[in-house]
């Protein structure tokens, strides 16, 4: 509704944007995503980017423009920005996506703004998506900040599910830094093998979605939608898409996606980002024993010589028991021969890396601490069977988180059980009877207090092991009302151990 007068009540130029925008009043364009139809004035987007001015005073597009790539709340963000200066900024995934369509449209302020939330709301489990969009936008800045937490907090990142949505090249560039905070490069090789499993899996869905396409197999699952196709690289400097392709002449059709048809037009494909399908893995998939030739194997090399073999020692490398996963019999009996002597004669391939030396490690210390909180997210948990998290480090020992969410793996269909273990070297330390463990879901909703922080007992029947067991109320921690679960079926934890717990620094 139109007020009366409306321009005495704005005293300034950013409050008389406001109202048009919020009102409408004399649009004369329109944007159309997905059912949703967005007004707004030529005038204003004109004078915020070339772009616009392009698409609607010279090349003289007509309205409404459809656009295929962005939500229409992200699109308001943007709107709203170019109107008011308001640039309102709710959560990681709008920034993302918002950074995307600023660095296309030629909008360098409201990118620079994204970058910045980017970098200071910067989690394990988001950093390998905004690195993704980062290496799209040629920000070189935003990269350094991801490699940062990438170097810092390494096993966390590891531990998340969101890892195993990356694109190979994020995680190549992962395994490729130095430091590293990780225990040694049997944590890298691990995280590679969950990896391979992961990318191998889905290859092998969209193969078998390609063949029901074409009529060869029957469906027997319930249709979802296909994935969106990878984006064109950004190039910032002249509003090209960076495929060699003069983007000078602006049309409806820079707007459209080619494969529109077969995708809903309000889907969101921002580079690397990791879309609500990719959440329907289970991540106990990756766990499983994935046999593949050596031809399969030769996929994952860039990944691979990114590990230094040769900086174990003879007895970890033997006791690691999924060699086979992603080398070749050769490369494992020459892997063996080099790392029990320097000198060995045993050729190795080209692909390998030679170094002796460690890699610079920041876990020295850390490995050695008595007290810690840890952070993870676990995806797809009302349907993963199991869930075990990558290892974490106090007082020299390897802890993991351990759950069984699903209510068909449980005798106690009432409860869901957690875990936390530490692999100690077989003997009982005094430090263990004494420590205290707690496990904490993550909400920004209010909970009962017996659900904002639950602790673990050391468990008697797994003494011997260190585990700490406790269970939660299944009805609870599902109760959309407390927001445990997100709306991707994601639950984010925290572990808080504390080995002395009379200490005046604990976490506890």
């Amino acid at each position: 509704m139109t007020m009366r007068n409306w321009q005495l009540r704005c005293a300034e130029l950013k409050q008389r944007g406001e109202y048009l925008f919020k009102s409408k009043l004399w649009s004369d364009c329109a944007f159309q995503l997905g059912d949703v139809t967005i007004k707004a004035h030529k005038l204003i987007m004109a004078m915020a980017s070339p772009f616009f001015t392009k698409m609607f005073y010279v090349e003289h597009v007509n309205s409404p423009v459809p656009i295929y790539d962005v939500r229409p709340d992200v699109f308001n963000i943007l709107l709203e920005y170019l109107y008011s200066d308001n640039l309102n900024i709710e959560s990681s995934k709008d920034a993302c996506d918002l950074y995307y369509a600023a660095k296309r449209w030629r909008l360098p302020y409201i990118a620079k703004e994204c970058a910045k939330y980017l970098s200071e709301h910067m989690t394990p489990d988001n950093v390998c998506h905004i690195y993704q969009v980062a290496c799209e936008g040629d920000d070189a800045p935003l990269q350094r900040a991801c490699e940062k937490i990438f170097s810092t907090k390494t096993m966390e990142v590891l531990n998340d599910g969101s890892f195993l949505q990356a694109d190979l090249a994020t995680v190549v560039k992962l395994f490729s830094l130095d430091p590293l905070n990780i225990y040694n490069e049997l944590d890298l090789y691990t995280a590679a093998v969950k990896f391979a499993n992961q990318q191998d899996k889905k290859a092998g869905n969209r193969a078998l979605k390609r063949l029901e396409k074409d009529g060869v197999m029957e469906c027997s699952t319930p249709k979802k939608e296909p994935s969106p196709a990878k984006r064109p690289r950004i190039d910032n400097t002249n509003g090209s898409q960076g495929d060699g392709k003069d983007r000078s002449t602006v049309s409806s059709d820079m707007f459209q996606d080619k494969d529109k048809e077969n995708s809903p037009p309000w889907t969101v494909r921002s580079p690397g980002q990791i879309s609500q399908n990719s959440h329907e893995t289970a991540l106990e998939s990756t766990d499983s024993d994935v046999t593949r030739d050596d031809k399969q194997k030769e996929e994952y090399r860039d990944l691979l010589k990114q590990i230094r073999f040769f900086t174990l020692t003879p007895q970890e490398f033997a006791d690691c028991e999924i060699l086979s996963s992603l080398l070749t019999e050769s490369e494992i009996l020459s892997l063996s021969l080099n790392i029990a002597s320097k000198e060995s004669p045993a050729p190795t391939p080209d692909w390998f890396s030679t170094t002796y030396v460690p890699r610079t490690q920041a876990t020295k210390e850390e490995r050695s601490r008595l007290a810690a909180v840890f952070r993870s997210t676990i995806h797809n948990f009302k349907t993963i069977k199991k869930y075990e998290s990558v290892p974490f480090y106090l007082r020299n020992c390897a802890w993991t988180l351990m759950t069984i969410p699903t209510e068909a793996n449980l005798e106690d269909k009432d409860n869901i059980v957690v875990a936390v273990t530490c692999f100690h070297d077989g003997n009982i330390q005094e430090w263990m009877q004494h420590s205290k463990v707690k496990v904490k879901f993550c909400t920004h909703k209010t909970v009962p207090k017996h659900l904002q922080k639950v602790g673990l007992k050391l468990s008697e029947p797994y003494v011997d092991y260190g585990m700490w067991v406790t269970k939660f109320d299944r009805e609870e921690l599902f109760n959309p009302e407390y927001g445990f679960i997100d709306d991707f079926n994601a639950v984010t934890y925290k572990v808080y151990v504390n080995t002395v717990p009379k200490s005046s620094d604990s976490p506890m």
